[in-house]
């Protein structure tokens, strides 16, 4: 219905209805932005975890000296969402959340396909990264072994020992 309603407007050049179809029926970002100020006072320490769905005792901002200060956003612990319990019956089961708790400001990094640096891994980054870096360093050396040795499976061919002079190779004339 849209799109005949889009189609209707641009035929008639009636622009004045395609506002109303690129209108934007949620709040703006300034809503949603943090305080740049921490709250001093229990009141507005009270307002701001309103805010965020948090109990008051449960809030606590980033401090204001700390090189990655987000305002009055609370400093809520980085869990990525592979460690948290995959059997929960999470409101947005792909993201492992519910609606209306508190995220990690960078919450986008630790989803399902992403990073997991809050569990203990298999093997330590170092043994990661050396046991990769062995292995690719392993193949330059083949690689470059194979051009200083080479093994050849068969002698070159050259054009002129494929052809024998005065030999037909092949004729559309039937065998006599």
């Amino acid at each position: 219905m849209a799109a005949g309603h889009l189609g209707r407007c641009v035929f008639y050049k009636d622009y004045f209805r395609l506002l109303n179809i690129a209108r934007q029926a949620h709040y703006w970002n300034k809503d949603w932005c943090p305080a740049v100020q921490v709250p001093d006072t229990p009141a507005k320490k009270a307002a701001a975890a309103k805010k965020y769905g948090m109990i008051p005792e449960d809030y606590k901002p980033y401090p204001e000296d700390d090189p990655d200060f987000y305002g009055d956003y609370p400093a809520v612990p980085p869990i990525s969402a592979e460690s948290r319990y995959p059997f929960e019956s999470y409101d947005f089961p792909y993201l492992r959340r519910n609606y209306g708790e508190p995220m990690h400001i960078n919450a986008d990094l630790r989803t399902l396909e992403r990073l997991d640096d809050t569990t203990r891994q298999r093997y330590s980054l170092t043994f990661q990264v050396s046991s990769f870096l062995a292995v690719m360093g392993g193949f330059l050396a083949l690689y470059i072994l194979g051009y200083k040795y080479p093994h050849p499976i068969a002698p070159q061919v050259g054009p002129d020992q494929l052809y024998e002079k005065g030999r037909v190779q092949y004729t559309f004339d039937p065998p006599e």
